[in-house]
């Protein structure tokens, strides 16, 4: 093998080892957050750890980028003073050695190390320029001292035709390797599977198999892709590094030549302290409440954006702050405020402002669970409509029975979102049509929507997709019986919904919950749990936002929990056929089938006869809910499948 048979791909886990030390993003978040007065999100002790790994943790860079930036703070040249320490390490000089003896070398860090390691003798195209047909050294966002890819924004526009061709180009027919690279970069996701199926072989130095596997099926599926294990360290009691792994895989073959001190720098400790220079920002508080809203904190900036209003420069951004905030997050009186502009004329921009006020008055309905408003609303959609319109019409229609249909206008949405460019209705979007096809009982078409979809743009979009998309992993993980990952992701879901005070997301948490608690065997904890849970539902919540309050949805979906409980854990058929028949007269058409399907279960317990089944598995098919028709098809074929427990959440 030569360096020329070679496609790499660093990532920012080649700069944190000895002797760089550079900084991943956690740290400088924690920075930035401490320096905003932002405490509570950065733990300080191991109490504080739980929420600060739960809310703050869960954010991609990029969202959190983009809200200093429009704060008007002063990312850049932040992130230049930042990344402009440290000196090459020995995975720098052997990423130089093979840029240099022809490989395709790819980073997508900020840092010079790899040019300083070379001596700065490298042909390097940098975002901002196209790539030229001798580039030795591709940095596909940006570099110190010139453009940086740093915002959602920027990662969602995708690579150019040229950096996607000579992506192409670079990976055909080479041995691809990857270091110190997570994948998760948004611009990239969608496509590693198309781009690598043309590399000869895929080694990864790096974990989460399963993750990367569903992103490249087609290269998976055909033996390419092969995931690198530790290699023995250079002496013995060293903790594995990464970097080392892909030295010793390059100087194995002859490929690379390190000095052994910069192999054993590798495996120094890292320094306590890192130097982080101090955040430039015209207005200080207003940063402060911006970031605090990409963190869901809505209350916390809203409070900062009035105190801003009376204290001189700034006043602007502040009223225009509250005014979105309000718009975004309001409830009912916002939704009937916003049908004065419906007076508005439909010419010049009044049409525009007249559309994008239907559209906020139409997601409060949504948000409020009037469906049937909302597809009055969204009768009239074209190729031209906004993305936010299918969004809010798959919901409803879910809601309505009609699960297949929901889905393939979620999809559609999520496809038209991604051609808009806008992170959160894409996340929404994705979120749609995991929902639909949860609902649907498609689990291998949610667990690769969750994969491709919705999690690489939950993480850029804000904290409440993040949990969203934890809500969703969580009932995945309840079907599979993974009791105590599902309890986790639970608990991490909640924590992220608990920080902006959504109060509509910790009850769909805590309602998965009792799915999980059952499944556990814990009956006490379900019992616990329901009460808090009828509690929460019923009461109204102070100084959080429950769009969805006193909905007949939420409370049906405690109620089907307690018929399973009442059916296998307290044996009370009677009590549970009861609740069964109440449920069977619910206006969503798949709680009623559900309720069916109980009714069945508890009538084969009773030696009834199974009518219910038979309509159960009728309705089932008409509305597209796979495990209702899996189910009751089942039970018609041998009574005993009534005795195995139904898991629905």
């Amino acid at each position: 093998m030569k360096a020329k048979d070679l496609f790499v791909f660093a990532g920012a886990g080649a700069s944190a080892s000895g002797r760089s030390w550079l900084p991943l993003f956690d740290p400088m978040r924690d920075a930035i957050l401490k320096q905003l007065d932002l405490p509570r999100y950065v733990p300080s002790t191991p109490e504080a750890e739980a929420q600060a790994v739960d809310v703050a943790r869960g954010l991609a860079p990029e969202p959190f980028f983009l809200a200093l930036e429009r704060s008007d703070a002063q990312v850049v040249p932040w992130l230049n003073e930042v990344l402009d320490q440290g000196t090459p390490n020995a995975a720098h000089h052997a990423l130089a050695q093979l840029a240099a003896e022809g490989a395709a070398v790819w980073t997508v860090n900020f840092d010079q190390h790899i040019e300083q390691a070379s001596g700065h003798a490298l042909r390097v195209a940098a975002w901002g320029e196209e790539p030229k047909a001798d580039s030795q050294l591709l940095k596909p966002h940006g570099t110190l001292g010139g453009e940086l890819v740093v915002t959602s924004e920027q990662v969602l526009r995708g690579l150019s035709p040229s950096w996607y061709e000579r992506l192409r180009s670079d990976v055909k027919g080479r041995t691809a390797l990857f270091v110190g690279y997570s994948g998760r970069d948004v611009d990239f996701h969608p496509l590693w599977n198309d781009v690598l199926s043309e590399a000869r072989v895929v080694y990864w130095f790096g974990r989460e198999q399963q993750r990367l596997r569903r992103m490249m099926p087609v290269v998976s599926a055909t033996g390419r892709l092969e995931f690198m294990k530790h290699a023995e360290t250079p002496s013995p009691g060293q903790e594995p590094n990464r970097s080392w792994d892909f030295l010793h895989w390059c100087q194995h073959r002859g490929l690379v030549n390190i000095s052994s001190d910069l192999i054993g720098d590798l495996f120094a400790d890292r320094p306590e302290q890192f130097d982080f220079p101090q955040l430039k920002s015209d207005s200080p508080d207003f940063t402060r409440a911006k970031v605090a809203e990409i963190l869901g904190a809505t209350r916390d900036a809203r409070r900062t954006y009035l105190d801003l209003l009376t204290k001189g420069p700034g006043r602007g951004l502040a009223a225009k702050a509250v005014v979105q905030l309000t718009i975004n997050h309001g409830g009912r009186p916002v939704a009937w405020a916003l049908l004065l502009p419906r007076l508005l004329p439909t010419v010049g921009g009044l049409a525009q402002k007249r559309e994008i006020a239907e559209r906020k008055r139409l997601t409060f309905l949504a948000k409020s669970g009037d469906h049937a408003a909302v597809l009055r609303g969204t009768t009239q959609l074209d190729d031209k409509s906004v993305s936010t319109l299918l969004i809010l019409r798959s919901a409803s229609l879910r809601f309505a029975g009609k699960l297949p249909e929901a889905a393939s206008l979620a999809e559609d949405a999520t496809r038209r979102a991604h051609k808009e460019g806008h992170p959160v209705r894409i996340a929404h979007a994705a979120y749609q049509w995991c929902q639909a096809l949860l609902w649907a009982e498609r689990l291998e078409d949610v667990n690769r929507v969750l994969d491709d979809e919705l999690n690489p743009v939950a993480a850029i979009a804000a904290s409440r997709w993040v949990a969203w998309a934890d809500y969703i992993s969580a009932g995945l993980l309840v079907r599979e019986g993974k009791v105590d990952e599902a309890l986790r992701v639970l608990q991490v879901g909640e924590a992220r919904f608990r920080s902006e005070a959504l109060t509509d997301g910790v009850v769909s948490i805590e309602t998965t919950r009792l799915a999980a608690l059952r499944l556990a065997g814990d009956d006490a904890a379900f019992e616990e749990q329901r009460t808090r849970l009828w509690a929460r539902i019923s009461d109204r919540p102070r100084h959080e936002m429950f769009y969805a309050q006193g909905h007949r949805f939420s409370f049906e979906c405690v109620r089907l929990q307690e018929v399973e409980f009442l059916r296998i854990h307290q044996r009370r058929l009677a009590e549970a056929r009861q609740v069964c028949a109440t449920l069977a007269q619910s206006p969503y058409p798949l709680m009623a089938t559900l309720a069916l399907l109980e009714a069945a279960l508890v009538d084969a317990e009773l030696g009834g006869d199974l009518k219910n089944a038979q309509a159960a598995q009728r309705r089932g098919q008409e509305i597209g809910a796979g495990l209702v028709v899996s189910r009751a098809e089942a039970l018609l074929a041998n009574r005993a499948d009534a005795t195995r427990e139904l898991f629905f959440c």
